[in-house]
Protein backbone atom coordinates (compact mmCIF):
# COMPACT_ATOMS: atom_id res chain seq x y z
CA UNK A 1 0.00 0.00 0.00
CA UNK A 2 0.76 3.52 -0.57
CA UNK A 3 1.46 4.65 3.06
CA UNK A 4 4.16 2.56 3.63
CA UNK A 5 6.51 3.66 0.33
CA UNK A 6 5.30 7.23 2.12
CA UNK A 7 6.41 6.49 5.49
CA UNK A 8 10.03 5.48 4.14
CA UNK A 9 10.45 8.33 1.67
CA UNK A 10 9.22 11.00 4.73
CA UNK A 11 11.34 9.17 7.26
CA UNK A 12 14.34 8.94 4.98
CA UNK A 13 14.15 13.17 4.56
CA UNK A 14 13.42 13.36 8.18
CA UNK A 15 16.51 12.08 8.69
CA UNK A 16 18.23 13.84 6.76
CA UNK A 17 16.85 17.16 8.75
CA UNK A 18 17.24 16.36 12.23
CA UNK A 19 18.90 13.06 12.34
CA UNK A 20 16.39 11.54 13.34
CA UNK A 21 6.47 -6.50 15.10
CA UNK A 22 -8.07 -35.55 23.06
CA UNK A 23 -10.53 -37.60 25.17
CA UNK A 24 -9.89 -41.15 26.10
CA UNK A 25 -12.62 -43.86 25.82
CA UNK A 26 -13.70 -46.50 29.04
CA UNK A 27 -15.27 -49.51 28.87
CA UNK A 28 -18.33 -49.46 30.93
CA UNK A 29 -18.22 -51.47 34.15
CA UNK A 30 -19.75 -55.02 33.56
CA UNK A 31 -19.14 -56.30 37.27
CA UNK A 32 -20.47 -55.74 40.62
CA UNK A 33 -17.02 -56.10 42.36
CA UNK A 34 -15.83 -53.13 44.25
CA UNK A 35 -12.39 -52.56 42.49
CA UNK A 36 -13.88 -52.53 39.38
CA UNK A 37 -16.79 -50.24 40.37
CA UNK A 38 -13.84 -48.27 41.53
CA UNK A 39 -12.30 -48.28 38.34
CA UNK A 40 -15.33 -47.45 36.60
CA UNK A 41 -15.73 -44.02 38.86
CA UNK A 42 -11.97 -43.53 38.50
CA UNK A 43 -12.47 -44.03 35.01
CA UNK A 44 -15.41 -41.68 34.74
CA UNK A 45 -13.76 -38.99 36.51
CA UNK A 46 -10.83 -39.39 33.98
CA UNK A 47 -13.27 -39.02 31.22
CA UNK A 48 -15.23 -35.64 32.62
CA UNK A 49 -11.43 -34.43 33.27
CA UNK A 50 -10.82 -34.48 29.50
CA UNK A 51 -14.51 -33.45 28.89
CA UNK A 52 -13.21 -30.64 30.71
CA UNK A 53 -9.90 -29.94 29.01
CA UNK A 54 -11.67 -29.80 25.60
CA UNK A 55 -13.67 -27.31 26.65
CA UNK A 56 -11.00 -24.86 27.73
CA UNK A 57 -9.50 -25.73 24.47
CA UNK A 58 -12.37 -24.96 22.92
CA UNK A 59 -12.67 -21.70 24.62
CA UNK A 60 -8.89 -20.66 23.57
CA UNK A 61 -10.01 -20.84 20.16
CA UNK A 62 -13.04 -18.83 20.23
CA UNK A 63 -10.97 -16.18 22.57
CA UNK A 64 -8.21 -16.83 19.61
CA UNK A 65 -9.60 -16.23 16.74
CA UNK A 66 -12.66 -14.15 18.30
CA UNK A 67 -15.45 -16.29 17.29
CA UNK A 68 -18.75 -17.70 18.82
CA UNK A 69 -19.32 -14.79 20.43
CA UNK A 70 -16.13 -14.33 22.38
CA UNK A 71 -13.87 -11.06 21.46
CA UNK A 72 -10.21 -11.85 20.85
CA UNK A 73 -8.11 -11.75 24.17
CA UNK A 74 -4.61 -13.22 23.94
CA UNK A 75 -4.19 -13.60 27.30
CA UNK A 76 -7.59 -15.55 27.78
CA UNK A 77 -6.80 -17.63 25.22
CA UNK A 78 -3.55 -18.49 26.75
CA UNK A 79 -5.08 -19.32 30.23
CA UNK A 80 -7.42 -21.32 28.50
CA UNK A 81 -4.90 -23.27 26.25
CA UNK A 82 -2.69 -24.03 29.58
CA UNK A 83 -5.58 -25.12 31.51
CA UNK A 84 -6.84 -27.33 28.32
CA UNK A 85 -3.30 -29.06 28.07
CA UNK A 86 -2.43 -29.58 31.76
CA UNK A 87 -5.89 -31.25 31.74
CA UNK A 88 -5.06 -33.61 29.15
CA UNK A 89 -6.10 -31.83 26.00
CA UNK A 90 -2.38 -32.53 23.95
CA UNK A 91 -3.64 -29.61 21.43
CA UNK A 92 -3.38 -27.33 24.38
CA UNK A 93 0.66 -26.93 24.19
CA UNK A 94 0.36 -26.29 20.46
CA UNK A 95 -1.60 -23.21 20.67
CA UNK A 96 0.48 -22.63 23.42
CA UNK A 97 3.56 -22.65 21.28
CA UNK A 98 1.91 -20.61 18.52
CA UNK A 99 0.71 -17.85 21.20
CA UNK A 100 4.53 -18.20 22.16
CA UNK A 101 5.10 -17.17 18.89
CA UNK A 102 3.65 -13.88 18.80
CA UNK A 103 5.36 -12.55 21.76
CA UNK A 104 7.92 -9.86 21.64
CA UNK A 105 11.08 -11.86 22.49
CA UNK A 106 13.96 -12.75 20.24
CA UNK A 107 14.74 -15.92 22.51
CA UNK A 108 10.96 -17.39 22.14
CA UNK A 109 11.90 -20.32 20.20
CA UNK A 110 13.21 -23.00 22.04
CA UNK A 111 10.16 -23.00 24.16
CA UNK A 112 7.80 -22.58 21.38
CA UNK A 113 9.58 -25.78 20.30
CA UNK A 114 9.25 -27.86 23.18
CA UNK A 115 5.84 -26.92 23.32
CA UNK A 116 5.08 -28.31 19.34
CA UNK A 117 7.38 -31.40 20.71
CA UNK A 118 5.40 -32.14 23.95
CA UNK A 119 1.76 -31.60 21.84
CA UNK A 120 3.39 -34.56 19.20
CA UNK A 121 4.68 -36.79 22.43
CA UNK A 122 1.15 -36.59 23.70
CA UNK A 123 -0.43 -37.03 20.46
CA UNK A 124 -1.11 -34.20 18.62
CA UNK A 125 -0.51 -34.34 15.24
CA UNK A 126 -0.89 -30.45 14.91
CA UNK A 127 2.60 -30.73 17.55
CA UNK A 128 3.90 -32.17 13.90
CA UNK A 129 2.44 -29.03 11.87
CA UNK A 130 4.50 -27.09 14.50
CA UNK A 131 7.80 -28.29 14.04
CA UNK A 132 7.26 -28.37 10.33
CA UNK A 133 6.52 -24.82 10.53
CA UNK A 134 9.81 -23.96 12.32
CA UNK A 135 11.61 -25.93 10.29
CA UNK A 136 10.00 -24.53 7.10
CA UNK A 137 10.99 -20.97 8.05
CA UNK A 138 14.19 -21.26 10.32
CA UNK A 139 13.08 -20.03 13.32
CA UNK A 140 15.03 -21.79 16.09
CA UNK A 141 16.05 -24.56 14.14
CA UNK A 142 18.28 -25.02 10.60
CA UNK A 143 16.35 -23.99 7.79
CA UNK A 144 15.23 -27.29 6.09
CA UNK A 145 11.93 -27.35 3.83
CA UNK A 146 12.56 -31.46 3.31
CA UNK A 147 12.13 -31.81 7.25
CA UNK A 148 9.22 -29.99 6.97
CA UNK A 149 7.12 -31.64 4.45
CA UNK A 150 8.26 -35.09 5.76
CA UNK A 151 6.75 -33.47 9.02
CA UNK A 152 3.69 -32.22 7.30
CA UNK A 153 3.01 -35.93 5.51
CA UNK A 154 3.81 -37.69 8.81
CA UNK A 155 0.55 -35.86 10.15
CA UNK A 156 -1.41 -35.78 7.19
CA UNK A 157 -0.90 -40.05 7.45
CA UNK A 158 -2.30 -39.96 10.74
CA UNK A 159 -5.31 -38.28 9.59
CA UNK A 160 -4.70 -34.24 9.73
CA UNK A 161 -6.45 -32.29 7.74
CA UNK A 162 -4.57 -28.85 8.69
CA UNK A 163 -1.19 -30.87 7.48
CA UNK A 164 -2.91 -31.27 4.36
CA UNK A 165 -3.81 -28.25 3.67
CA UNK A 166 -0.51 -27.02 4.17
CA UNK A 167 0.74 -29.75 1.87
CA UNK A 168 -1.28 -29.09 -0.63
CA UNK A 169 0.23 -25.25 -0.72
CA UNK A 170 3.83 -26.84 -1.24
CA UNK A 171 2.07 -29.02 -4.67
CA UNK A 172 0.49 -26.11 -5.65
CA UNK A 173 3.54 -24.22 -6.09
CA UNK A 174 6.09 -26.74 -6.14
CA UNK A 175 7.97 -25.85 -2.75
CA UNK A 176 9.60 -28.79 -1.40
CA UNK A 177 7.81 -30.85 -3.44
CA UNK A 178 6.99 -31.71 -7.09
CA UNK A 179 4.82 -29.50 -8.24
CA UNK A 180 0.85 -31.20 -9.00
CA UNK A 181 -1.52 -28.30 -8.90
CA UNK A 182 -4.61 -31.03 -9.47
CA UNK A 183 -3.41 -32.89 -6.44
CA UNK A 184 -3.40 -29.64 -4.74
CA UNK A 185 -6.88 -28.70 -5.35
CA UNK A 186 -8.16 -31.89 -4.95
CA UNK A 187 -6.58 -32.01 -1.20
CA UNK A 188 -7.79 -28.26 -0.47
CA UNK A 189 -11.53 -29.12 -1.97
CA UNK A 190 -11.47 -31.66 0.75
CA UNK A 191 -9.89 -30.09 3.54
CA UNK A 192 -12.42 -26.88 3.18
CA UNK A 193 -15.58 -29.27 4.18
CA UNK A 194 -14.14 -29.65 7.39
CA UNK A 195 -15.82 -28.81 10.63
CA UNK A 196 -12.68 -27.33 11.96
CA UNK A 197 -12.71 -23.66 11.76
CA UNK A 198 -8.52 -23.49 11.06
CA UNK A 199 -8.68 -26.20 8.72
CA UNK A 200 -12.16 -25.42 6.71
CA UNK A 201 -10.96 -21.72 6.63
CA UNK A 202 -6.86 -21.84 5.90
CA UNK A 203 -8.42 -24.04 2.72
CA UNK A 204 -10.86 -21.80 1.60
CA UNK A 205 -8.28 -19.03 1.85
CA UNK A 206 -5.80 -21.13 -0.17
CA UNK A 207 -8.34 -22.02 -2.73
CA UNK A 208 -8.93 -17.95 -3.26
CA UNK A 209 -4.72 -17.29 -3.69
CA UNK A 210 -4.89 -20.26 -6.36
CA UNK A 211 -7.56 -18.59 -8.14
CA UNK A 212 -6.43 -15.12 -7.90
CA UNK A 213 -2.95 -15.41 -8.81
CA UNK A 214 -3.79 -18.28 -11.55
CA UNK A 215 -1.41 -21.00 -9.92
CA UNK A 216 -2.21 -24.49 -12.25
CA UNK A 217 -5.73 -22.88 -12.96
CA UNK A 218 -7.01 -19.61 -14.95
CA UNK A 219 -6.47 -16.55 -13.01
CA UNK A 220 -10.55 -15.55 -12.02
CA UNK A 221 -10.90 -13.30 -9.64
CA UNK A 222 -14.96 -13.98 -8.98
CA UNK A 223 -13.41 -17.19 -7.69
CA UNK A 224 -11.17 -16.13 -5.37
CA UNK A 225 -13.26 -13.70 -4.18
CA UNK A 226 -16.27 -16.29 -3.03
CA UNK A 227 -13.34 -17.88 -1.50
CA UNK A 228 -12.31 -14.93 0.32
CA UNK A 229 -15.66 -14.34 1.54
CA UNK A 230 -16.68 -17.58 2.42
CA UNK A 231 -13.54 -17.51 5.57
CA UNK A 232 -14.27 -14.26 6.22
CA UNK A 233 -18.08 -14.45 6.37
CA UNK A 234 -16.69 -17.74 9.16
CA UNK A 235 -14.80 -15.25 11.49
CA UNK A 236 -11.56 -15.75 9.57
CA UNK A 237 -9.68 -12.86 9.84
CA UNK A 238 -7.04 -13.06 7.41
CA UNK A 239 -9.51 -13.64 4.63
CA UNK A 240 -11.24 -10.37 5.53
CA UNK A 241 -7.06 -8.62 5.00
CA UNK A 242 -7.37 -10.04 1.98
CA UNK A 243 -11.16 -8.86 0.34
CA UNK A 244 -10.09 -5.27 2.30
CA UNK A 245 -6.70 -5.16 0.36
CA UNK A 246 -8.71 -6.02 -3.15
CA UNK A 247 -11.24 -3.35 -2.20
CA UNK A 248 -8.47 -1.06 -1.50
CA UNK A 249 -6.04 -1.56 -4.58
CA UNK A 250 -9.28 -2.12 -6.78
CA UNK A 251 -7.72 -5.37 -7.35
CA UNK A 252 -9.81 -7.82 -9.41
CA UNK A 253 -12.88 -6.28 -7.87
CA UNK A 254 -14.34 -2.36 -7.98
CA UNK A 255 -12.26 0.23 -5.61
CA UNK A 256 -14.37 0.99 -2.53
CA UNK A 257 -12.88 2.73 0.18
CA UNK A 258 -15.48 2.20 2.82
CA UNK A 259 -15.64 -1.49 1.89
CA UNK A 260 -11.92 -1.60 2.48
CA UNK A 261 -12.60 -0.14 6.52
CA UNK A 262 -15.41 -2.44 6.55
CA UNK A 263 -13.21 -5.84 5.99
CA UNK A 264 -10.02 -4.39 8.03
CA UNK A 265 -12.34 -3.70 10.79
CA UNK A 266 -13.21 -7.47 10.41
CA UNK A 267 -9.65 -8.57 10.27
CA UNK A 268 -9.42 -5.98 13.10
CA UNK A 269 -11.77 -7.96 15.16
CA UNK A 270 -9.71 -10.97 15.21
CA UNK A 271 -6.22 -9.20 16.29
CA UNK A 272 -4.35 -8.24 13.36
CA UNK A 273 -5.30 -4.39 14.33
CA UNK A 274 -2.05 -3.08 12.11
CA UNK A 275 -3.85 -2.85 8.36
CA UNK A 276 -7.13 -1.10 9.64
CA UNK A 277 -3.90 1.33 12.01
CA UNK A 278 -2.21 1.76 8.57
CA UNK A 279 -5.74 2.64 6.61
CA UNK A 280 -6.41 5.37 9.19
CA UNK A 281 -2.49 6.42 8.70
CA UNK A 282 -2.80 6.24 5.12
CA UNK A 283 -6.48 8.48 4.71
CA UNK A 284 -7.04 11.55 3.51
CA UNK A 285 -6.98 13.36 5.99
CA UNK A 286 -4.31 11.42 8.07
CA UNK A 287 -5.86 9.95 11.58
CA UNK A 288 -2.63 9.00 13.30
CA UNK A 289 -4.04 9.02 16.63
CA UNK A 290 -6.44 6.36 15.53
CA UNK A 291 -3.34 4.65 14.06
CA UNK A 292 -1.39 5.18 16.99
CA UNK A 293 -3.98 3.41 19.51
CA UNK A 294 -4.59 0.66 16.97
CA UNK A 295 -0.62 -0.19 16.67
CA UNK A 296 -0.05 0.02 20.65
CA UNK A 297 -3.26 -1.99 20.97
CA UNK A 298 -0.79 -4.79 18.24
CA UNK A 299 2.12 -4.22 20.72
CA UNK A 300 0.60 -5.17 23.84
CA UNK A 301 -1.87 -8.15 22.81
CA UNK A 302 -2.44 -8.32 19.05
CA UNK A 303 -1.06 -10.58 16.24
CA UNK A 304 0.68 -8.50 13.83
CA UNK A 305 3.05 -6.81 16.16
CA UNK A 306 6.20 -6.82 14.17
CA UNK A 307 4.49 -4.15 11.82
CA UNK A 308 2.58 -2.39 14.38
CA UNK A 309 5.89 -1.60 15.90
CA UNK A 310 7.26 -0.46 12.93
CA UNK A 311 4.36 2.54 12.08
CA UNK A 312 4.78 3.08 15.41
CA UNK A 313 8.87 3.86 15.24
CA UNK A 314 7.63 6.39 12.18
CA UNK A 315 5.05 8.19 13.87
CA UNK A 316 7.14 8.61 17.07
CA UNK A 317 9.97 9.34 14.91
CA UNK A 318 7.85 11.93 13.45
CA UNK A 319 5.68 13.37 15.92
CA UNK A 320 2.50 12.05 14.34
CA UNK A 321 -0.23 10.88 16.91
CA UNK A 322 1.92 10.96 19.58
CA UNK A 323 4.68 12.40 21.32
CA UNK A 324 7.83 12.82 18.94
CA UNK A 325 10.90 10.84 20.34
CA UNK A 326 13.94 9.76 18.75
CA UNK A 327 14.91 7.37 21.87
CA UNK A 328 11.22 5.72 21.39
CA UNK A 329 11.31 5.35 17.95
CA UNK A 330 14.47 3.34 18.38
CA UNK A 331 12.97 1.44 21.00
CA UNK A 332 10.03 0.69 18.71
CA UNK A 333 12.01 -0.71 15.96
CA UNK A 334 14.14 -3.05 17.89
CA UNK A 335 11.28 -4.45 19.79
CA UNK A 336 9.54 -4.93 16.40
CA UNK A 337 12.65 -7.05 14.97
CA UNK A 338 12.35 -9.09 18.34
CA UNK A 339 8.27 -9.62 17.36
CA UNK A 340 9.28 -11.29 14.00
CA UNK A 341 7.81 -14.63 13.42
CA UNK A 342 6.96 -17.10 10.84
CA UNK A 343 3.84 -15.35 9.55
CA UNK A 344 5.56 -12.07 8.76
CA UNK A 345 6.48 -11.37 5.38
CA UNK A 346 10.38 -11.95 4.53
CA UNK A 347 10.03 -10.70 0.78
CA UNK A 348 12.43 -8.13 -0.72
CA UNK A 349 9.61 -5.33 -0.30
CA UNK A 350 10.71 -3.39 2.35
CA UNK A 351 7.13 -2.30 2.46
CA UNK A 352 5.90 -5.54 4.01
CA UNK A 353 8.94 -7.00 5.12
CA UNK A 354 9.42 -5.86 9.07
CA UNK A 355 12.59 -7.04 9.24
CA UNK A 356 13.76 -4.64 6.68
CA UNK A 357 11.44 -1.70 7.69
CA UNK A 358 12.46 -1.96 11.16
CA UNK A 359 16.46 -1.74 9.92
CA UNK A 360 15.97 1.18 7.39
CA UNK A 361 14.12 2.99 10.28
CA UNK A 362 17.21 2.54 12.67
CA UNK A 363 19.45 3.78 9.73
CA UNK A 364 17.31 6.89 9.26
CA UNK A 365 17.63 7.26 12.72
CA UNK A 366 21.38 7.10 12.71
CA UNK A 367 20.79 4.14 15.65
CA UNK A 368 22.41 1.28 13.50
Amino acid sequence: MMMKKNLAIALACCAIACVIGLAGCTQPASSSDSSVDSSAESSSASSQEVSAAQKKLQEGLDYWFGINGAEFDMAKARDAFLEAANGGEADGWYWLGVLRMHDIDAERWVQVMSYFEKAAEEGSTLGLCGQALLHDTGFGVQKDTEKAVELYQQAADAGDQYANVNLAYKYARGKGVEPDPEKAMQMLEQAAQSDDFLVANSALMELGSIYRDGIGVFSDADKAIEYFQKASDNGFAQASHRLANMYMTGDGIDADNAKAKEYYEKEAAGGWYYNLALYYADSEPADYKAAAELCQKDAEGGKDRAMAMCLLAYMTAMGEGVEQDTDAAVDWAHMALDAIGPYDDTSDDMTVNPTLYAHYILQSLGAE
